[in-house]
Protein backbone atom coordinates (compact mmCIF):
# COMPACT_ATOMS: atom_id res chain seq x y z
CA UNK A 1 0.00 0.00 0.00
CA UNK A 2 1.23 3.65 -0.80
CA UNK A 3 2.85 5.74 1.81
CA UNK A 4 2.82 9.38 2.27
CA UNK A 5 3.93 11.49 5.47
CA UNK A 6 0.41 13.19 4.56
CA UNK A 7 -1.53 10.49 5.00
CA UNK A 8 -0.21 9.09 8.45
CA UNK A 9 -0.48 12.78 9.68
CA UNK A 10 -4.21 12.58 8.92
CA UNK A 11 -4.56 9.77 10.63
CA UNK A 12 -3.45 10.73 14.32
CA UNK A 13 -5.50 14.10 13.51
CA UNK A 14 -8.59 12.24 12.29
CA UNK A 15 -7.99 9.77 15.03
CA UNK A 16 -7.96 12.66 18.21
CA UNK A 17 -8.34 15.85 17.26
CA UNK A 18 -7.98 17.16 21.12
CA UNK A 19 -4.27 15.59 20.85
CA UNK A 20 -2.84 18.47 18.36
CA UNK A 21 -0.23 19.43 20.71
CA UNK A 22 1.04 15.77 20.34
CA UNK A 23 1.00 15.91 16.61
CA UNK A 24 2.76 19.04 16.99
CA UNK A 25 5.63 17.63 18.45
CA UNK A 26 5.52 14.59 16.85
CA UNK A 27 5.25 16.08 13.47
CA UNK A 28 9.34 16.80 12.84
CA UNK A 29 10.14 13.37 14.13
CA UNK A 30 8.10 11.61 11.93
CA UNK A 31 9.16 13.81 9.09
CA UNK A 32 13.18 13.10 9.77
CA UNK A 33 12.21 9.37 10.31
CA UNK A 34 10.77 9.11 6.98
CA UNK A 35 13.12 11.20 5.30
CA UNK A 36 16.31 9.17 6.66
CA UNK A 37 14.75 5.73 5.76
CA UNK A 38 13.60 7.36 1.96
CA UNK A 39 17.25 8.29 1.39
CA UNK A 40 19.03 5.08 2.73
CA UNK A 41 20.96 6.90 6.22
CA UNK A 42 20.04 3.97 7.84
CA UNK A 43 21.12 1.14 5.86
CA UNK A 44 24.16 3.45 5.26
CA UNK A 45 24.80 3.71 8.88
CA UNK A 46 24.56 -0.20 9.14
CA UNK A 47 26.92 -0.35 6.76
CA UNK A 48 29.31 2.13 7.83
CA UNK A 49 29.16 -0.16 11.55
CA UNK A 50 29.30 -3.97 9.55
CA UNK A 51 32.91 -2.51 7.98
CA UNK A 52 34.13 -0.59 10.83
CA UNK A 53 37.04 -1.92 12.72
CA UNK A 54 36.33 -3.46 16.02
CA UNK A 55 38.91 -2.86 18.70
CA UNK A 56 40.31 -5.78 21.00
CA UNK A 57 42.97 -4.14 22.90
CA UNK A 58 45.79 -1.51 22.77
CA UNK A 59 47.95 -3.85 20.27
CA UNK A 60 45.10 -5.98 19.42
CA UNK A 61 42.83 -5.51 16.28
CA UNK A 62 40.65 -7.49 13.80
CA UNK A 63 38.33 -6.17 11.29
CA UNK A 64 35.01 -7.25 10.14
CA UNK A 65 35.91 -6.56 6.45
CA UNK A 66 38.52 -6.45 3.88
CA UNK A 67 39.05 -4.31 1.33
CA UNK A 68 37.61 -6.24 -1.55
CA UNK A 69 34.28 -7.40 1.02
CA UNK A 70 33.47 -3.68 1.60
CA UNK A 71 33.17 -3.06 -2.21
CA UNK A 72 31.38 -6.31 -2.92
CA UNK A 73 28.24 -5.48 0.19
CA UNK A 74 28.34 -1.90 -1.20
CA UNK A 75 27.58 -3.41 -4.75
CA UNK A 76 24.81 -5.65 -3.40
CA UNK A 77 22.93 -2.98 -1.71
CA UNK A 78 23.54 -0.85 -3.89
CA UNK A 79 23.75 2.60 -1.98
CA UNK A 80 24.25 5.39 -4.31
CA UNK A 81 28.60 5.96 -4.97
CA UNK A 82 30.20 8.65 -4.04
CA UNK A 83 32.91 9.65 -6.48
CA UNK A 84 36.59 9.15 -5.71
CA UNK A 85 38.39 10.06 -8.55
CA UNK A 86 38.99 13.67 -9.90
CA UNK A 87 40.13 15.85 -12.64
CA UNK A 88 42.36 18.07 -10.22
CA UNK A 89 44.16 18.32 -7.32
CA UNK A 90 42.25 21.43 -6.46
CA UNK A 91 39.05 19.25 -6.87
CA UNK A 92 40.51 16.50 -4.43
CA UNK A 93 41.37 18.61 -1.83
CA UNK A 94 37.99 20.41 -2.04
CA UNK A 95 36.02 17.17 -1.42
CA UNK A 96 38.29 15.67 1.10
CA UNK A 97 39.11 18.49 3.53
CA UNK A 98 37.28 19.33 6.32
CA UNK A 99 34.47 21.96 5.60
CA UNK A 100 35.11 23.44 8.86
CA UNK A 101 38.77 23.55 9.95
CA UNK A 102 40.11 23.20 6.55
CA UNK A 103 42.18 20.01 7.69
CA UNK A 104 43.13 17.32 5.32
CA UNK A 105 44.89 14.75 6.03
CA UNK A 106 47.46 13.69 3.21
CA UNK A 107 49.12 10.45 2.92
CA UNK A 108 51.51 9.42 -0.04
CA UNK A 109 52.45 5.95 -1.67
CA UNK A 110 53.15 4.27 -4.58
CA UNK A 111 52.40 0.67 -6.25
CA UNK A 112 55.65 -0.70 -4.16
CA UNK A 113 53.83 0.54 -1.39
CA UNK A 114 50.89 -0.19 -1.82
CA UNK A 115 50.32 -2.92 1.11
CA UNK A 116 51.23 -0.53 3.51
CA UNK A 117 49.09 1.78 2.27
CA UNK A 118 46.32 -0.39 2.47
CA UNK A 119 47.54 -1.78 5.89
CA UNK A 120 47.47 2.42 7.20
CA UNK A 121 44.21 2.79 6.07
CA UNK A 122 42.47 -0.14 7.73
CA UNK A 123 44.28 0.14 10.86
CA UNK A 124 44.67 4.08 11.33
CA UNK A 125 42.00 6.06 8.82
CA UNK A 126 38.54 3.27 8.69
CA UNK A 127 39.39 1.96 12.21
CA UNK A 128 38.72 6.11 13.33
CA UNK A 129 36.60 7.32 11.00
CA UNK A 130 38.49 9.57 9.28
CA UNK A 131 37.16 10.98 6.29
CA UNK A 132 38.75 14.09 5.65
CA UNK A 133 41.85 11.95 4.12
CA UNK A 134 43.28 12.03 0.29
CA UNK A 135 45.84 9.47 -1.06
CA UNK A 136 48.02 10.62 -3.33
CA UNK A 137 50.35 8.76 -5.32
CA UNK A 138 52.76 8.47 -8.57
CA UNK A 139 50.79 5.63 -9.59
CA UNK A 140 47.66 5.09 -11.87
CA UNK A 141 47.38 1.25 -10.61
CA UNK A 142 46.92 2.78 -6.69
CA UNK A 143 44.89 5.10 -7.04
CA UNK A 144 42.37 3.02 -8.92
CA UNK A 145 43.01 0.27 -6.41
CA UNK A 146 41.94 2.44 -4.05
CA UNK A 147 39.04 4.19 -5.73
CA UNK A 148 37.64 0.81 -6.12
CA UNK A 149 37.11 0.43 -2.45
CA UNK A 150 35.80 3.86 -2.39
CA UNK A 151 38.75 5.61 -0.60
CA UNK A 152 39.71 8.90 -2.34
CA UNK A 153 43.02 9.35 -4.21
CA UNK A 154 44.62 11.47 -6.77
CA UNK A 155 47.63 10.71 -9.42
CA UNK A 156 49.90 13.75 -8.41
CA UNK A 157 52.68 13.18 -10.62
CA UNK A 158 54.14 10.29 -12.45
CA UNK A 159 56.85 8.39 -11.36
CA UNK A 160 59.26 5.89 -13.19
CA UNK A 161 59.87 3.86 -10.12
CA UNK A 162 56.01 4.23 -8.87
CA UNK A 163 55.95 0.21 -9.37
CA UNK A 164 58.41 -0.68 -7.02
CA UNK A 165 59.25 -0.26 -3.24
CA UNK A 166 62.29 1.94 -3.25
CA UNK A 167 66.03 1.56 -0.54
CA UNK A 168 66.15 4.20 1.82
CA UNK A 169 68.20 7.34 0.43
CA UNK A 170 68.66 5.53 -2.85
CA UNK A 171 67.40 8.33 -6.00
CA UNK A 172 63.86 6.59 -6.26
CA UNK A 173 63.62 6.81 -2.59
CA UNK A 174 64.82 10.55 -2.51
CA UNK A 175 62.37 11.57 -5.85
CA UNK A 176 59.59 10.26 -3.98
CA UNK A 177 60.17 11.36 -0.53
CA UNK A 178 60.59 15.36 -2.74
CA UNK A 179 56.67 14.54 -4.08
CA UNK A 180 55.14 15.27 -0.88
CA UNK A 181 56.98 18.75 -0.64
CA UNK A 182 55.07 18.88 -3.76
CA UNK A 183 51.76 18.51 -2.74
CA UNK A 184 52.24 19.85 0.69
CA UNK A 185 53.34 22.99 -0.99
CA UNK A 186 50.14 23.81 -3.33
CA UNK A 187 47.83 22.48 -0.78
CA UNK A 188 49.01 25.27 1.85
CA UNK A 189 48.69 27.78 -1.19
CA UNK A 190 45.21 26.68 -2.15
CA UNK A 191 44.54 27.12 1.32
CA UNK A 192 44.29 24.16 2.99
CA UNK A 193 45.52 22.92 6.95
CA UNK A 194 47.58 19.68 6.16
CA UNK A 195 48.08 16.56 8.54
CA UNK A 196 50.88 15.02 6.85
CA UNK A 197 51.37 11.23 7.50
CA UNK A 198 53.35 8.14 5.90
CA UNK A 199 51.69 4.96 5.41
CA UNK A 200 54.61 3.23 8.02
CA UNK A 201 52.42 4.80 10.51
CA UNK A 202 49.78 3.22 12.99
CA UNK A 203 47.14 5.28 14.91
CA UNK A 204 45.57 4.74 18.61
CA UNK A 205 43.62 7.30 17.99
CA UNK A 206 42.59 10.13 15.77
CA UNK A 207 45.31 12.66 16.00
CA UNK A 208 43.63 15.59 15.70
CA UNK A 209 42.01 16.74 18.59
CA UNK A 210 45.52 16.47 20.37
CA UNK A 211 47.40 18.15 17.40
CA UNK A 212 44.89 21.25 17.88
CA UNK A 213 45.49 21.29 21.52
CA UNK A 214 49.64 20.97 21.39
CA UNK A 215 49.26 23.36 18.19
CA UNK A 216 46.90 26.05 19.59
CA UNK A 217 45.01 25.73 16.82
CA UNK A 218 42.06 28.10 17.63
CA UNK A 219 43.99 30.45 19.60
CA UNK A 220 44.90 33.09 17.14
CA UNK A 221 47.34 34.55 19.62
CA UNK A 222 49.59 31.17 19.82
CA UNK A 223 48.84 29.20 17.11
CA UNK A 224 51.65 27.05 15.47
CA UNK A 225 52.71 27.08 12.29
CA UNK A 226 54.05 23.10 12.27
CA UNK A 227 53.89 20.45 14.67
CA UNK A 228 55.83 17.74 13.72
CA UNK A 229 56.90 14.29 15.03
CA UNK A 230 60.18 14.79 17.01
CA UNK A 231 63.00 11.61 16.35
CA UNK A 232 65.75 11.24 18.02
CA UNK A 233 67.39 15.05 17.29
CA UNK A 234 65.18 16.26 14.35
CA UNK A 235 61.76 16.80 13.10
CA UNK A 236 60.09 14.22 11.30
CA UNK A 237 58.63 14.74 8.25
CA UNK A 238 56.68 11.24 8.40
CA UNK A 239 54.28 13.04 10.00
CA UNK A 240 54.15 16.60 11.19
CA UNK A 241 50.68 18.95 10.96
CA UNK A 242 51.14 22.32 8.78
CA UNK A 243 49.29 24.80 9.37
CA UNK A 244 48.51 27.36 6.26
CA UNK A 245 50.27 30.57 6.97
CA UNK A 246 52.91 32.92 4.78
CA UNK A 247 55.55 31.23 7.26
CA UNK A 248 54.78 27.63 6.57
CA UNK A 249 54.26 28.02 2.80
CA UNK A 250 57.82 29.95 3.30
CA UNK A 251 59.57 26.98 4.63
CA UNK A 252 58.32 24.71 2.10
CA UNK A 253 58.80 26.57 -0.90
CA UNK A 254 62.77 26.47 0.32
CA UNK A 255 62.42 22.60 0.47
CA UNK A 256 60.75 22.72 -2.66
CA UNK A 257 63.75 24.36 -4.37
CA UNK A 258 65.96 21.82 -1.96
CA UNK A 259 64.19 19.06 -3.59
CA UNK A 260 64.65 20.29 -7.50
CA UNK A 261 68.72 22.05 -7.13
CA UNK A 262 70.07 19.26 -4.68
CA UNK A 263 69.77 15.46 -3.73
CA UNK A 264 68.68 16.26 -0.17
CA UNK A 265 65.94 14.19 0.94
CA UNK A 266 62.41 15.63 2.46
CA UNK A 267 63.45 15.38 5.80
CA UNK A 268 66.92 16.88 5.88
CA UNK A 269 65.09 19.93 3.99
CA UNK A 270 62.40 20.05 6.22
CA UNK A 271 64.91 20.96 9.14
CA UNK A 272 67.12 23.32 7.09
CA UNK A 273 64.22 25.19 6.22
CA UNK A 274 63.71 25.28 10.26
CA UNK A 275 66.23 26.14 10.88
CA UNK A 276 67.16 29.38 8.58
CA UNK A 277 63.44 30.38 9.42
CA UNK A 278 63.12 29.86 12.50
CA UNK A 279 62.29 34.01 13.42
CA UNK A 280 59.12 33.60 11.61
CA UNK A 281 57.76 29.64 12.06
CA UNK A 282 56.25 28.72 15.03
CA UNK A 283 57.70 25.49 15.77
CA UNK A 284 56.21 22.98 18.13
CA UNK A 285 57.38 19.30 18.52
CA UNK A 286 54.59 16.74 19.33
CA UNK A 287 55.10 15.26 22.87
CA UNK A 288 57.30 12.29 22.15
CA UNK A 289 55.51 9.90 24.52
CA UNK A 290 52.28 10.69 22.72
CA UNK A 291 53.75 10.54 18.96
CA UNK A 292 56.64 7.78 18.85
CA UNK A 293 59.38 6.92 16.41
CA UNK A 294 60.15 3.15 15.64
CA UNK A 295 63.31 4.25 17.91
CA UNK A 296 61.37 5.05 20.70
CA UNK A 297 58.35 2.47 20.33
CA UNK A 298 60.48 -0.75 19.46
CA UNK A 299 64.65 -0.17 20.64
CA UNK A 300 64.39 1.69 23.73
CA UNK A 301 60.81 0.69 24.87
CA UNK A 302 61.82 -2.97 24.08
CA UNK A 303 58.89 -4.07 22.11
CA UNK A 304 59.14 -6.80 19.71
CA UNK A 305 56.50 -8.91 20.16
CA UNK A 306 52.36 -8.39 20.89
CA UNK A 307 51.72 -7.66 23.84
CA UNK A 308 54.81 -6.19 24.83
CA UNK A 309 54.86 -3.21 27.50
CA UNK A 310 51.54 -2.15 26.01
CA UNK A 311 51.74 1.73 25.37
CA UNK A 312 48.71 3.28 27.11
CA UNK A 313 49.26 6.94 26.31
CA UNK A 314 50.66 6.38 22.67
CA UNK A 315 48.52 8.05 19.60
CA UNK A 316 50.79 7.73 16.56
CA UNK A 317 53.54 5.64 15.81
CA UNK A 318 55.96 5.40 12.94
CA UNK A 319 57.45 2.59 12.31
CA UNK A 320 60.91 4.24 10.89
CA UNK A 321 64.46 3.56 12.17
CA UNK A 322 64.42 -0.15 9.75
CA UNK A 323 65.58 -0.28 6.53
CA UNK A 324 63.32 -2.55 3.31
CA UNK A 325 59.71 -2.59 3.78
CA UNK A 326 59.77 -6.24 4.53
CA UNK A 327 61.21 -5.18 7.71
CA UNK A 328 58.83 -3.10 8.26
CA UNK A 329 56.01 -4.96 7.56
CA UNK A 330 57.08 -7.97 9.63
CA UNK A 331 58.03 -5.88 12.90
CA UNK A 332 54.08 -4.63 12.45
CA UNK A 333 53.14 -8.01 12.14
CA UNK A 334 54.72 -9.75 15.02
CA UNK A 335 53.10 -6.40 17.10
CA UNK A 336 49.45 -7.51 15.59
CA UNK A 337 49.57 -4.11 13.94
CA UNK A 338 48.88 -5.78 10.63
CA UNK A 339 45.64 -6.06 9.23
CA UNK A 340 46.02 -6.49 5.43
CA UNK A 341 44.78 -10.08 4.72
CA UNK A 342 46.55 -10.18 1.17
CA UNK A 343 45.94 -13.53 -0.51
CA UNK A 344 44.28 -15.24 3.13
CA UNK A 345 47.64 -14.43 5.08
CA UNK A 346 45.28 -14.71 8.22
CA UNK A 347 41.79 -16.08 7.45
CA UNK A 348 43.06 -19.27 5.51
CA UNK A 349 41.36 -22.50 7.06
CA UNK A 350 42.67 -24.50 4.34
CA UNK A 351 46.75 -23.89 4.68
CA UNK A 352 48.71 -26.12 7.34
CA UNK A 353 51.09 -25.09 9.70
CA UNK A 354 54.55 -25.98 11.20
CA UNK A 355 55.63 -24.61 14.38
CA UNK A 356 58.27 -24.93 16.57
CA UNK A 357 60.56 -23.59 19.99
CA UNK A 358 64.31 -22.85 20.50
CA UNK A 359 64.26 -23.43 24.05
CA UNK A 360 68.33 -23.58 24.67
CA UNK A 361 70.74 -21.21 24.86
CA UNK A 362 73.87 -23.28 24.25
CA UNK A 363 76.66 -21.31 26.18
CA UNK A 364 77.60 -18.04 24.16
CA UNK A 365 76.03 -16.56 21.73
CA UNK A 366 77.77 -17.65 17.74
CA UNK A 367 77.07 -21.59 18.87
CA UNK A 368 73.04 -20.65 19.54
CA UNK A 369 72.85 -18.25 16.43
CA UNK A 370 74.33 -21.71 14.36
CA UNK A 371 71.98 -23.90 16.16
CA UNK A 372 68.99 -22.22 15.58
CA UNK A 373 70.10 -21.42 12.12
CA UNK A 374 70.11 -25.17 11.17
CA UNK A 375 66.66 -25.62 12.97
CA UNK A 376 65.04 -23.19 10.87
CA UNK A 377 66.39 -24.67 7.99
CA UNK A 378 65.72 -27.89 9.21
CA UNK A 379 61.67 -26.41 9.71
CA UNK A 380 61.83 -24.90 6.25
CA UNK A 381 62.73 -28.25 4.93
CA UNK A 382 60.04 -30.62 6.51
CA UNK A 383 57.81 -27.93 5.72
CA UNK A 384 58.32 -27.86 1.91
CA UNK A 385 57.94 -31.70 1.87
CA UNK A 386 54.75 -31.35 3.56
CA UNK A 387 53.82 -28.32 2.00
CA UNK A 388 53.45 -26.26 5.50
CA UNK A 389 53.91 -22.93 6.14
CA UNK A 390 56.75 -22.14 9.46
CA UNK A 391 55.87 -20.23 11.82
CA UNK A 392 59.01 -18.76 13.33
CA UNK A 393 60.07 -19.48 16.97
CA UNK A 394 61.75 -16.41 18.85
CA UNK A 395 65.46 -16.12 18.98
CA UNK A 396 67.83 -15.74 21.50
CA UNK A 397 69.84 -12.46 21.61
CA UNK A 398 72.34 -10.73 23.30
CA UNK A 399 73.76 -13.72 25.84
CA UNK A 400 70.00 -14.91 26.63
CA UNK A 401 69.37 -11.17 27.60
CA UNK A 402 66.18 -11.34 26.05
CA UNK A 403 64.16 -13.06 23.31
CA UNK A 404 64.04 -11.78 19.91
CA UNK A 405 62.43 -11.76 16.06
CA UNK A 406 64.59 -12.84 13.17
CA UNK A 407 65.22 -9.45 12.38
CA UNK A 408 67.87 -9.08 15.23
CA UNK A 409 69.98 -11.76 13.05
CA UNK A 410 69.12 -11.64 9.35
CA UNK A 411 68.49 -8.85 6.58
CA UNK A 412 64.69 -9.88 5.77
CA UNK A 413 64.85 -8.01 2.21
CA UNK A 414 67.45 -11.33 1.49
CA UNK A 415 65.97 -13.83 3.28
CA UNK A 416 62.63 -13.45 2.00
CA UNK A 417 63.95 -13.73 -1.77
CA UNK A 418 64.37 -17.09 -0.59
CA UNK A 419 61.51 -18.30 1.30
CA UNK A 420 59.31 -15.01 1.46
CA UNK A 421 55.76 -16.98 0.90
CA UNK A 422 56.95 -19.96 3.49
CA UNK A 423 57.09 -18.52 7.05
CA UNK A 424 55.09 -16.15 9.37
CA UNK A 425 55.82 -14.38 12.42
CA UNK A 426 56.23 -16.13 15.41
CA UNK A 427 53.05 -14.35 17.19
CA UNK A 428 50.69 -15.41 14.21
CA UNK A 429 49.04 -18.01 16.09
CA UNK A 430 47.81 -15.49 18.68
CA UNK A 431 46.72 -13.38 15.86
CA UNK A 432 42.70 -12.77 16.15
CA UNK A 433 42.28 -12.70 12.37
CA UNK A 434 43.60 -16.47 12.17
CA UNK A 435 40.39 -18.56 12.39
CA UNK A 436 39.84 -20.61 16.14
CA UNK A 437 40.32 -23.96 14.28
CA UNK A 438 43.53 -22.99 13.11
CA UNK A 439 44.73 -21.59 16.53
CA UNK A 440 43.58 -24.59 18.56
CA UNK A 441 43.86 -27.14 16.02
CA UNK A 442 47.21 -28.80 17.63
CA UNK A 443 47.16 -31.82 19.23
CA UNK A 444 50.70 -33.56 19.53
CA UNK A 445 53.75 -31.69 20.46
CA UNK A 446 56.50 -33.93 18.87
CA UNK A 447 60.28 -34.09 18.63
CA UNK A 448 62.72 -35.61 16.12
CA UNK A 449 65.79 -37.80 18.15
CA UNK A 450 68.45 -39.98 17.34
CA UNK A 451 68.80 -43.62 19.33
CA UNK A 452 70.34 -42.19 22.57
CA UNK A 453 68.82 -38.75 23.18
CA UNK A 454 66.75 -38.10 26.00
CA UNK A 455 62.79 -37.15 26.04
CA UNK A 456 62.88 -33.45 26.82
CA UNK A 457 60.26 -33.26 28.29
CA UNK A 458 56.93 -35.14 29.09
CA UNK A 459 53.59 -35.04 26.79
CA UNK A 460 55.90 -35.47 23.52
CA UNK A 461 55.18 -37.55 20.72
CA UNK A 462 58.79 -39.03 19.68
CA UNK A 463 60.40 -40.24 16.74
CA UNK A 464 64.15 -41.60 16.36
CA UNK A 465 65.97 -41.43 13.52
CA UNK A 466 69.67 -43.98 12.90
CA UNK A 467 72.82 -41.87 14.09
CA UNK A 468 73.41 -40.93 10.29
CA UNK A 469 73.98 -38.07 8.11
CA UNK A 470 71.15 -37.48 6.77
CA UNK A 471 67.12 -38.42 7.18
CA UNK A 472 64.83 -38.65 3.48
CA UNK A 473 62.08 -37.38 2.48
CA UNK A 474 60.26 -40.67 2.28
CA UNK A 475 60.94 -40.92 6.02
CA UNK A 476 59.65 -37.26 6.94
CA UNK A 477 56.53 -38.51 4.47
CA UNK A 478 55.95 -41.58 6.63
CA UNK A 479 55.60 -40.01 9.82
CA UNK A 480 53.69 -37.03 9.28
CA UNK A 481 52.60 -37.06 5.45
CA UNK A 482 49.12 -38.28 7.49
CA UNK A 483 48.83 -35.87 9.76
CA UNK A 484 45.87 -33.46 9.24
CA UNK A 485 45.68 -31.18 12.07
CA UNK A 486 46.67 -27.73 10.80
CA UNK A 487 49.08 -27.21 12.67
CA UNK A 488 52.11 -29.36 13.66
CA UNK A 489 53.82 -28.81 16.44
CA UNK A 490 57.44 -29.88 17.10
CA UNK A 491 59.40 -29.03 20.58
CA UNK A 492 62.67 -28.14 19.28
CA UNK A 493 64.46 -28.87 16.09
CA UNK A 494 67.59 -28.91 17.22
CA UNK A 495 70.45 -31.36 16.23
CA UNK A 496 68.52 -32.72 13.46
CA UNK A 497 70.72 -33.88 10.30
CA UNK A 498 70.33 -32.58 6.71
CA UNK A 499 66.99 -33.88 5.39
CA UNK A 500 67.58 -34.64 1.39
CA UNK A 501 64.77 -34.26 -0.80
CA UNK A 502 63.98 -37.19 -2.84
CA UNK A 503 64.32 -34.76 -6.40
CA UNK A 504 68.01 -34.26 -7.02
CA UNK A 505 67.18 -30.98 -8.36
CA UNK A 506 65.07 -29.94 -6.44
CA UNK A 507 67.60 -30.68 -3.30
CA UNK A 508 70.20 -28.54 -4.98
CA UNK A 509 67.62 -25.91 -5.26
CA UNK A 510 66.64 -26.09 -1.94
CA UNK A 511 70.58 -25.77 -0.83
CA UNK A 512 71.19 -22.68 -2.69
CA UNK A 513 68.26 -21.01 -1.09
CA UNK A 514 69.47 -21.83 1.86
CA UNK A 515 73.25 -20.36 1.14
CA UNK A 516 71.82 -17.17 0.07
CA UNK A 517 69.15 -16.64 2.67
CA UNK A 518 70.47 -16.12 5.58
CA UNK A 519 73.26 -12.56 5.25
CA UNK A 520 73.75 -11.22 9.01
CA UNK A 521 71.88 -8.25 9.43
CA UNK A 522 73.57 -4.92 11.35
CA UNK A 523 71.50 -2.61 13.42
CA UNK A 524 68.00 -2.28 12.26
CA UNK A 525 68.66 -4.29 9.05
CA UNK A 526 71.46 -1.75 7.67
Amino acid sequence: MAFSIGMFVRSLVQRNRTSRFRVIVMLPLVITTFLMARTGYVQNRVMQVRNAVIQKGPNQVCIINTAKAIAEETTKKKIPQQTFSFTSYSEALSSQADSESKVVFLAFADMGGFPMAMNFYLTSIQRYDIRNVLFVSSSEEFCSRFQAIEVACFVYMNESAHDKASVYLSKDFINKMNIRTYMILEALQLGYHVIHSDVDVVFFKNPTERIFDVCHFRDPEKVCDVAALWDSGAHNAGFLFIRNSNASISMYKSMEHTAKTTNIDDQKALNGAMRSLKKELRITSLPGAEFQSGLQFFDNSQRQFAGDHPCTHCIVMHNNWIVSMEAKVYRFKEMHMWLYDQDEYYSSTQRRYLAYQNPTYFGNDSTTLAAERSSLITALAIGLILNRTVILPKFVCAKKAQQCTILQHYLLGIFDQSFGSSYREHTFLQNELVPLTVRNSSRWTYVLLNSTELIPSFGVKVFRYNESQEIRQETIEKWFGNETNSVLQFHSLYNVPRIVLKNATADKEFKGKCEKAFVKAKWHQF
